[in-house]
């Protein structure tokens, strides 16, 4: 059942036994453990969103320079892929 609901029983059992015994802010295992890790879950969530964030910027960048790429034409990008072969097998 509810553990929770059997918080009035244990109270009353603590002061026949003990009248001075405080018995405040009575919580599940389950709550207290959500709670502790409340403050990891924001930050695991918040670097998720940076890491969604940062790879759609790489996308978008991607995509403007083959955009920029095609627009200047396919013989400037053949010449340009060339160019850029030429250096990697001249300076190896």
């Amino acid at each position: 059942g509810d553990p929770l609901g059997r918080v009035d029983a244990v109270r009353q059992q603590l002061r026949a036994i003990d009248v001075t015994l405080p018995l405040s802010d009575v919580t599940t295992l389950d709550d207290q453990i959500a709670e502790s890790l409340s403050s990891e879950r924001i930050l695991a969530t918040l670097g998720s969103s940076f890491g969604v964030l940062a790879l759609l910027l790489a996308a978008v960048g991607v995509y403007g320079v083959l955009a920029f790429a095609v627009a200047r034409g396919p013989a400037r990008l053949a010449s340009g892929w060339r160019s850029v072969r030429n250096r990697a097998t001249c300076h190896g």
